[in-house]
């Protein structure tokens, strides 16, 4: 997602987030987490806006998912011009920007994997665009990164092979300095979201997702890594 399709924004350091608003699960992708999440409360969606949707768009799934009501309708939006043309040669509704002739307004938001490549300055002006197009529930997913550095993790680990590439990215020099990857995890993702939403109008939480153990063996010591986080806001008079 670029910056040409939202308003720059000062990003705020602000104070840790409550721990209450940070759990952890065991899930590796955000769309199970939404799954229970909408099962649990009851929740039925007529629209889905697919945000960063790239390749691999939600349309298909959606059109299937068993608590989707007429009339179904799918939005993918992405800056890469190939993928919204593939999108509309495909008969699926796809755009470059928020910019529509129509209300982009759905009942569900996804965002996966999008957060950290925003520029810093833009990642609050995003989600409080997410937020006033959210109906019913919003969801996205991006890199626990920081957490891995707090933890102990060196930048110079190329020796250990089965860090996941996503981490090895994170700190990777060629990376272009706009993006956030190294900035984001859980902490910093619950401060922006109770920053975009309406605490009076959703729930938030936030969650340390993809648990990995790192144990030594000989000492019998282990550490337990979150390499995601998701974090999820439903509307208030929508939720049970």
């Amino acid at each position: 997602m670029s910056d040409t399709a939202i308003a720059e924004e000062p990003q705020h350091a602000g104070t840790p987030a409550p721990a209450e608003k940070v759990a952890r699960i065991n899930d590796t992708k955000l769309m199970p987490c939404v799954l229970r999440l909408a099962e649990e409360r009851d929740l039925y969606f007529d629209s889905l806006l697919d945000v960063g949707c790239g390749m691999r768009p939600l349309n298909r799934w959606f059109t299937r998912y068993d608590r989707a009501e007429a009339p179904r309708r799918y939005v993918g939006i992405d800056t890469d011009g190939a993928v919204v043309k593939n999108l509309n040669e495909q008969g699926i509704l796809g755009l470059q920007n928020f910019n529509a002739d129509f209300s982009l307004a759905s009942d569900l938001v996804i965002a996966a994997d999008v957060l950290e490549y925003l520029n810093p300055s833009s990642a609050n002006s995003f989600l409080k665009r997410c937020a006033s197009l959210t109906c019913k529930m919003f969801a996205l997913s991006t890199l626990n990164a920081r957490h891995w550095t707090r933890r102990g993790v060196k930048k110079d680990h190329s020796w250990v092979k089965w860090i996941p590439e996503s981490v090895v990215q994170c700190f990777a020099e060629n990376e272009t300095a706009a993006r956030i990857r190294n900035l984001t995890d859980a902490d910093q993702v619950a401060m922006m979201m109770l920053e975009a939403f309406d605490a009076e109008k959703f729930h938030i939480a936030v969650y340390e997702a993809w648990p990995w153990e790192i144990r030594d063996l000989a000492n019998g010591e282990g550490e337990y890594f979150y390499l995601k986080t998701f974090a999820v806001a439903i509307a208030k008079d929508e939720a049970s």
